[in-house]
């Protein structure tokens, strides 16, 4: 079940308003998700509770990946 008070608050698409993320009490960061309605990369910051547009990151997946 869904407990608002765990939750401080959500981040808008800024490419598409009607589109939001949830964010928990807590969370600390960044991280880059496609919006699921155009499509579009924003990189979202959980500190400031802030969204913006970005490029996708070409070979980003290879040079992150665990190379073990």
């Amino acid at each position: 079940m869904l407990d608002l008070e765990e939750y401080a608050g959500f981040i808008i698409y800024p490419c598409c308003p009607k589109e939001k993320v949830l964010v928990k009490k807590g969370t600390t960061g960044a991280t880059s998700q496609k919006c699921p309605h155009c499509g579009k990369y924003v990189l979202f910051d959980y500190n400031r509770m802030e969204a913006f547009l970005m490029k996708p990151l070409r070979g980003a997946a290879k040079r992150f990946a665990d190379n073990s």
